[in-house]
């Protein structure tokens, strides 16, 4: 679970109930200095996210930071649109989460084929880099 705007200090007591419930809470890592991104990381679980994704090359700086201070799979929250940026982004990250990307692509075009297409499109940019 994504909890947007939930303070990593006040995260313990709301990550322990989803646990007991077998679901991890997904840990939202923004820029920070490498002791705070250790402190961030230590307890999560699943799948780290990465909030706001900064451009590159800062965006590879902090995929490193946060790979030496935990192992776990690192998706970057990006609001990119284009396929070329999407792959740009998986050559550095794990994962893309695009959200704002497929809400804008909805409320423009609101058919399921058109969906479709650019998914497959961003698809295909990805997964040929791994």
């Amino acid at each position: 679970m994504v909890v947007p705007d939930l303070p990593h200090e006040e995260a313990a007591d709301f990550r322990a109930a989803l646990a007991d419930e077998g679901i991890d809470l997904i840990t939202i890592v923004g820029p920070a200095d490498p002791e705070r991104i250790k402190a961030v990381v230590a307890p999560a679980t699943g799948f780290l996210t990465v909030f706001p994704a900064p451009p590159e090359p800062v965006l590879s700086q902090e995929i490193a930071a946060i790979r030496a201070a935990s192992d776990l799979p690192i998706v970057v929250n990006a609001e990119v649109t284009q396929p070329q940026a999407v792959e740009a982004i998986a050559k550095v990250a794990d994962g893309v989460q695009l959200n704002a990307a497929f809400v804008q692509l909805i409320a423009d075009h609101a058919d399921a084929k058109t969906v479709a297409d650019y998914t497959k499109r961003l698809v295909s940019a990805v997964t040929t880099i791994k």
